[in-house]
């Protein structure tokens, strides 16, 4: 039986305009075109080839790689199978990846929807901080060092990770080497890995403030707090704390001068 293109487009439920692309691709020729008119004809072994390049696609197979199928002799393609194999194991290796962007995507949103709400304010704040389950790493080195650290730390905790990043700093004084440092993550539930202390991190009265701008700039923020303090005879208790509210590794690096970092000096 041989059947015009319009009739051939109904039967094998491709458009006309995928059935002359399938031609112009070498995937789908004609079984003749007419001399004069240079109209389009099809047979039943095209309606055959027609539904096996629709099913294809319908899987998500490109151009050439259905092309390289077609080509093979029928006697080889017993390697459908592993073909269809590879594919799906490239199928799942996209849908992870995707899956990891969109909780990128999500997490991005999501802090962004919180900076939106929170109400930041210029004004040094007494209040109580609650205990909070967090995964730390603690290292000696440079304030500079701070990022990559947690950057470590976040590849190992991942999905556990419930809050906002921050440093706590042990020496109760500005050390340009050496610095006891650790760097955290509240979790939403302990886990276990190396290298990394997963606990409840006490909290109580802090002083607090948060600093708008570049880190190079947090002195001016930490006298405030100190001056606070001083007035209000409080005395100063070992980790204080820096809160990343806003900064650098979400998706972008952002502008430094819009950064925001909650310091936090915990108080008796």
């Amino acid at each position: 039986m041989e059947y015009a293109i319009g009739e051939f487009s109904q039967a094998s439920r491709l458009t006309v305009k995928a059935l002359r692309f399938y031609h112009e691709q070498g995937l789908l020729e004609p079984a003749r075109i007419d001399g004069e008119t240079g109209y389009r004809y099809y047979d039943d072994g095209s309606l055959v080839r027609a539904q096996a390049i629709a099913w294809l696609r319908s899987l998500d197979f490109t151009i050439l790689e259905i092309k390289e199928l077609l080509a093979s002799p029928a006697e080889e393609n017993g390697d459908l199978a592993g073909l269809l194999a590879r594919k799906a194991e490239e199928i799942s290796r996209k849908a992870e990846h995707y899956r990891r962007v969109k909780k990128e995507i999500d997490l991005f949103l999501a802090h962004e929807k919180e900076m939106q709400m929170l109400q930041i304010k210029d004004t040094v704040e007494d209040r109580i901080v609650d205990d909070v389950l967090v995964a730390g790493l603690r290292f000696r080195g440079r304030y500079d060092e701070v990022g990559k650290r947690l950057g470590e730390l976040a590849r190992s905790v991942g999905r556990l990770i419930a809050g906002s990043p921050f440093s706590l700093y042990y020496d109760g004084e500005f050390k340009e080497e050496d610095a006891d440092i650790e760097v955290a993550f509240p979790v939403r539930k302990p886990l276990r890995a190396e290298g990394i202390e997963c606990r409840i991190l006490r909290g109580g009265r802090a002083v607090t403030l948060v600093h708008r701008g570049l880190y190079s700039e947090i002195g001016r923020t930490y006298r405030r707090l100190f001056d606070y303090r001083g007035a209000k005879g409080l005395s100063p208790l070992i980790p204080s704390w820096e809160v990343y509210l806003k900064g650098p590794g979400m998706l972008f690096a952002g502008n430094p001068k819009k950064y925001l970092t909650e310091i936090r000096i915990m108080v008796a």
